[in-house]
């Protein structure tokens, strides 16, 4: 973790990952659905994910445009009751950017930009994920972030913990002793998404 100022709470925070680290399923994902349940982040009333390779959210020119892509099913006046919130309340506003590698930087709005930067809104949890590419080094160089963290997928531990949880507790036990006697497989499965399809392939297996 790289962290560019002293905060204890950071506002802004950019993650880098490669591709199967679990920047968009384990990370994000998890974050909005752990958020729905009530189980993290009680302080923040609005929860916003978008995904940057989205041509609709590449060229969204302003908050109005925003929220009528989040809300299409809001009348005017409920969305206009958003956006005062947003401005009277921007400490309990969370945006999530996903996938900043996969969006077009050429044709991106200035508005999207800002975003990215966190300065379109001052005050909100900007949450924004890439891989490292050209435009992340630049967002991580000029954008106000309090926090840069890498994501480097599973420990050993974490690992196992997977295997138990998406597979019964007889084929779990099996699959990690087959693991101990292949450790490259298992160097393999720090990497969320082959992890998944490690467990699938081992599951389907099992039932012929």
């Amino acid at each position: 973790e790289k962290e560019s100022k002293s905060v204890k709470s950071p506002c802004s925070v950019l993650a880098l990952g490669c591709a199967g680290s679990g920047k968009s399923t384990v990370f994000c994902g998890k974050v909005a659905c752990e958020w729905a349940k009530g189980n993290m982040w009680q302080d923040c009333h609005l929860l916003m994910c978008l995904k940057l390779q989205d041509r609709d959210v590449q060229k969204l020119k302003d908050a109005e445009e925003l929220l009528q892509l989040v809300f299409p099913d809001m009348s005017s006046s409920e969305r206009y009751a958003v956006l005062r919130y947003m401005r009277q309340h921007p400490e309990r506003v969370c945006i999530v950017l996903d996938g900043l590698d996969e969006c077009n930087w050429n044709n991106t709005s200035s508005y999207v930009k800002k975003l990215m930067k966190c300065e379109a809104h001052p005050g909100t949890h900007t949450l924004v994920t890439s891989r490292p590419c050209a435009a992340a080094n630049e967002i991580s160089c000029k954008g106000n972030f309090d926090r840069r963290v890498e994501l480097i997928g599973f420990s050993p531990d974490n690992v196992s913990e997977y295997i138990g949880k998406v597979l019964d507790e007889s084929s779990a036990a099996r699959m990690k002793i087959e693991l101990e006697d292949n450790p490259d497989v298992c160097n393999l499965m720090a990497t969320p998404i082959i992890a998944a399809l490690c467990c699938e392939q081992f599951r389907s297996e099992g039932k012929n």
